[in-house]
Order: structure tokens, then sequence, then C-alpha cells
């Protein structure tokens, strides 16, 4: 059970890996960045140009996504969210109506501003994709060290067969 455990999280995380490699690492970058918010991200208001409901999402609301254009940086963007987290994030300045996010400009990533700080526990999925990356290293030790000893338990076995027809 232990192995087929082991084998999950190392097919996972090289998975997981293979997909940051050919992004160009977004999430890992993306973690790098939660810890120094200040530096990396700044506020901005999402004006909201498009709604649509995801057909992906499974569950009672789905999820929303905005699509709009990004106040200072002039870029559009666009953010998903569960409906029920947008109810009083919604404000209109009377020709537009728009969200207040979180902005990075060094991987184009928006997140919905719900405080007034941003805190690295906000990227949990990106936090469960190292968790992987890290137990990765001793599932491999382990199936090493299981490896080796279960042939030394083999090569113990045909001595004793050998030494039996002997």
């Amino acid at each position: 059970m232990k192995k087929l455990l082991c084998y999950i999280i190392i097919i996972f995380s090289t998975l997981a890996i293979t997909s940051e490699v050919i992004l160009n690492f977004p999430k890992l970058r993306l973690l790098h960045y939660s810890f120094n918010t200040e530096k990396y991200f700044e506020e901005d208001h999402l004006i909201i140009l498009n709604e649509n409901k995801s057909s992906t999402s499974k569950g009672v609301g789905g999820m929303i996504i905005y699509d709009g254009i990004l106040k200072k940086n002039k870029i559009k963007n666009k953010i998903s969210v569960y409906p029920e987290s947008m109810e009083d994030k919604i404000l209109s300045d009377g020709r537009n109506i728009y969200c207040k996010v979180w902005y990075c400009k060094n991987l184009n990533y928006v997140i919905l501003k719900e405080e007034n700080n941003l805190y690295p526990y906000r990227f949990w999925n990106v936090w469960i994709g190292f968790i992987f990356y890290i137990l990765a290293i001793p599932c491999v030790i382990f199936l090493i060290k299981n490896r080796r000893s279960e042939n030394l338990f083999i090569s113990d076995v045909k001595n004793i067969i050998n030494n039996i027809k002997k």
C-alpha cells in the first residue's frame, strides 16, 4: 500500500513539474510572489465588459467568468469566481461596473480583492502542488531503499536454494 501511494505521489509530482516546465513555472513564481505581495501585486479595478457562466464547473451555482479591462494597466483580463463571493464586490461608478482586484504584472494574474492585504494563504492551490513536489523526494528514497532490500532478499533466497541443491 505504501508503494502504491508513493507511485501515485511520484506520478502526480512528475506531471505537475512537467506542466510547470512547459508553462514557464507560473505556479512556483506565484508562490514566490505571494511572500512579497507589496512588491509584486498592485490594486486595480477590473471594469466588467462581459459575464459568462462557466459550463465546465459542477455544483449548485457554478463559476462565473468576468471578462474586462484593468483600469490602471489597460489590459484585457478575466477572473473566475463563485457567484456568492461577488454579491457585495460588484461596484458601479455611474459609467462602469467593476470589481476591485489584485494584479500581478509579472504573471498577468488577477485575483479578487477580498481584504485590504493579500496573504500567502490565499494561494492554497499553489501550496498543494508545492507539497507534492516535496513529498516526491521521500517517496523516491523509500522506493529505492525498498527495491534494494527486495533485491537483497531475492539474492538471499537464491543463495539458500543453491545451497540446498548442493
